[in-house]
């Protein structure tokens, strides 16, 4: 039996003189876990709330982004630095004025609401594929536009002049840099930050947190897995619906629940017993959970590897649609205990239904209660059946669930289905019928360096997997370590060029760098055109730059990758 890594979200304290992408790989290698990312960047020098989004949970990054989040700030008058904080070059002081508390209450107040705020340089942010502060490093000034953000309330927590110490409450976007350098501009003086903690990010604050001393001194990783929270634990400020039994079956089954009349947008649904349904993924492994919970025994989630196909008729055997690995991942974000991944061989191929039941589901499992499809088979030349299933459980004492058939938009979902889907490039049905986008995953290999040559640089994929999908240009959101980007990927052999070796090639919008040896992975959204031949390199290049303008059109209407 396999545990699995949980997924869910660590809040941290980040120290002071890390990046968050430091914090994020020193926790990769004490966690062991092979997706984690974080819920929103803190500048190298600012201290307090990080939240670490662990396996399924890194699909929550987009709602992490929006929360409100709640700064401690120290800002220092009379000085003016190329930053915007006391790590960059002083460009000029001033002297700072005798300012009472009302003087300086009074300029705070203009600085709460809906406000324009303009983008300091040194920022991640990207102009032309590049970072403004890699411009700025160079000494290179541009004109940013100025941003909506939204100040909640600022509040004046001390005083002790040349310096002021503040709490902001804010919105997504929000440079408390640039806030301190305009509340110094207001007073006449300039000012600049001098320090800056990270109090609260939506549900998660400071005392809760792992503490930064913790995460440094751990030698491994088994202390801090205790601070994990659900996943749902993010969402908490939206509203919860909770259905009865047969709503939940409904639910779960994937059929359409009305919603209650008092709920309007995003909510979370949750069955009577407090188990979150609302995931787009796995309603058998749903069911499960929420049985396991309710009678208050273990989820555990069983699966063969490799598929029985392989090793009876592997001529036959259906090309996966994930790997093992990305289904585990999945499968965790719902909450199984454990993971029984079960080695697929002849001999096991030989045992018969009743064996199987009897010995490993009775016996060694100790099995309650069991919920599979209606198509189910199971034990020598896949006699058993969810039918015999049931019988054989009342027999050995435990209880056997038979979910119906699956359907969306009046179709019955099945793997056969989704791959159907796939291989007419029909990549949003193959979404609707799996409840997340079909992904591919592989290492960025060095090409012909044609794209270069073109105009527009690619990353090249060799799939870890045979690929399913029709070849074809589809519009796709890539991933890598913690980073998230929109690109336009080709799928195909190159026919321009008379190639006949199968490629992935991602051109990934407003980004500039080296993924050369590194892992990316490609959700695709739409599929915007079948693979072309053209008659030269120019017509190619003006066909590129309507495939991108068209990719990047569908992106925008495109919900979020995470569902």
């Amino acid at each position: 039996m396999s545990q699995r890594h949980p997924s869910g979200i660590l809040p941290v304290e980040k120290g002071p003189g890390v990046t968050s992408f430091q914090a994020v790989a020193h926790l990769r290698r004490l966690l062991r876990a092979p997706k984690i990312g974080h819920g929103g960047t803190l500048d190298p020098e600012a201290t307090g709330v990080l939240p670490i989004l662990i396996g399924e949970a890194t699909k929550l990054t987009p709602y992490l982004t929006e929360l409100d989040k709640e700064y401690l700030a120290t800002v220092r008058l009379g000085v003016i630095t190329a930053t915007q904080d006391l790590t960059g070059a002083v460009l000029e002081t001033r002297p700072v004025p005798a300012v009472d508390s009302a003087a300086i209450e009074a300029v705070l107040r203009r600085f709460v609401g809906v406000i324009s705020q303009v983008p300091p340089m040194y920022s991640a942010l990207r102009r032309d594929g590049r970072r403004l502060y890699e411009l700025a490093r160079q000494g290179l000034t541009v004109e940013r536009e100025p941003r909506q953000i939204t100040v909640h309330a600022i509040t004046l927590e001390a005083l002790a002049l040349p310096e002021l110490t503040i709490r902001v409450r804010c919105g997504k976007g929000t440079y408390v840099r640039t806030l301190a350098a305009d509340v110094g501009a207001a007073l006449g003086c300039g000012g600049a930050l001098a320090s800056l903690i990270r109090t609260r990010v939506g549900p998660y604050v400071l005392p809760s947190a792992v503490s930064w001393a913790e995460v440094r001194e751990a030698r491994a990783g088994a202390p801090l897995w205790a601070g994990l929270l659900p996943c749902d634990s993010a969402l908490v400020a939206w509203p919860a619906v909770r259905l009865d039994a047969g709503e939940a079956a409904k639910f779960v089954h994937g059929r359409t629940v009305p919603a209650p009349a008092s709920s309007e947008g995003r909510v979370r649904v949750y069955a009577a017993d407090g188990v979150c349904l609302g995931v787009g993924f796995g309603k058998i492994l749903a069911t499960a959970v929420a049985r396991a919970r309710a009678r208050g025994i273990a989820a555990v989630v069983c699966t063969f590897d490799p598929h029985p196909a392989t090793v009876l008729r592997p001529e036959r055997a259906p090309t996966p649609i994930a790997t093992l690995e990305e289904n585990l991942a999945r499968m965790a974000v719902i909450g199984p205990d454990a993971a029984l991944v079960i080695p697929f061989t002849l001999e096991l191929s030989r045992m018969e239904a009743e064996t199987f039941v009897g010995e490993v589901l009775a016996k060694t499992l100790g099995v309650r209660e069991v919920v599979v499809g209606f198509n189910h088979t199971f034990g020598r030349g896949a006699r058993g059946t969810a039918a015999l299933l049931e019988e054989l459980g009342e027999r050995h004492g435990f209880v056997t669930h038979v979910l119906p058939p699956l359907e969306v938009n009046g179709q019955t979902v099945s793997s056969s289905a989704i791959r159907d889907a796939l291989r007419e490039g029909d990549v949003e049905l193959a979404r609707e019928f799996l409840g997340h986008p079909y992904r591919v995953s592989g290492t960025v290999r060095r090409g012909a360096g044609r794209g270069r040559t073109l105009g527009f640089p690619t990353a090249n994929l060799r799939p870890d997997g045979p690929l399913i999908l029709a070849a074809g240009v589809y519009a796709a959101r890539v991933a890598w370590e913690e980073a998230r980007a929109d690109a336009v990927v080709n799928v195909g052999y190159r026919p321009t060029f008379g190639e006949d070796q199968y490629w992935v090639e991602a051109y990934i919008f407003d980004f500039s760098g080296d993924l050369y040896g590194r892992s990316l992975a490609i959700d695709f959204l739409s599929r915007i055109r079948a693979e072309m031949k053209f008659p030269g390199v120019e017509a190619l290049r003006h066909q590129v730059a309507a495939d991108m303008e068209a990719a990047r059109r569908r992106l925008r209407e495109s919900p979020t990758t995470g569902r």
